[in-house]
């Protein structure tokens, strides 16, 4: 990534995201004490019970990046790390200082999207480009707090995720950005 740009200044993030399987969870919360299901890996049924550990998803890595301001917008712009999935593709968050609490994310890369958070127009539809189809999603902002100024501070999004009307998963995205001295 380039930050020798005069605009942008090279920028440490601590990036934290917990993903819950909404539709996993459902499935637990009405089985019966002794529902099953058949897991093909083990080739076996197992308790459903079991899958409880597996509802949540914790994801935290450290990484660097650029934080520019243009204008009146600031955008963060990093590479993204093969544990969220990514690989060869660059995330940038970015959001106008008169409106801090509504964020966008575009994906460029290997991966691609552009996904508006915005608890005043909490329900915005996008589309995935994930190299072999693409998924239409609806992106549901439960929360945006932005605290960056002066370089510094820390963007959180609280959303779930729908496909074709089903709540699929629920994402809490925290990101810290700190300059590099």
């Amino acid at each position: 990534m380039n930050t020798t740009n005069e605009n942008n200044i090279p920028v440490k993030l601590y990036i934290k995201s917990i993903v819950s399987d909404l539709m996993l969870a459902e499935m637990i919360n009405t089985a019966g004490e002794n529902a099953t299901i058949f897991d093909e890996v083990q080739g076996k049924n197992i308790p459903i019970s079991e899958l409880s550990g597996q509802v949540e998803d914790v994801i935290e890595y450290t990484t660097e990046g650029a934080l520019t301001k243009e204008d009146n917008r600031i955008t963060v712009r990093y590479g993204e790390s093969t544990e969220m999935g990514f690989d060869n593709t660059e995330t940038m968050l970015s959001f106008d200082c008169d409106a801090p609490q509504i964020v966008t994310l575009v994906r460029t890369g290997d991966v691609s999207t552009v996904c508006r958070f915005d608890t005043n127009e909490p329900r915005q539809h996008c589309t995935y480009e994930t190299g072999v189809m693409p998924l239409e999603l609806t992106m549901n902002t439960r929360s945006v707090q932005n605290s960056i100024v002066n370089n510094s501070g820390k963007i959180s999004l609280d959303y779930t995720i729908e496909m074709r009307g089903v709540k699929t998963e629920r994402n809490r995205f925290s990101m810290e950005v700190t300059p590099i001295q």
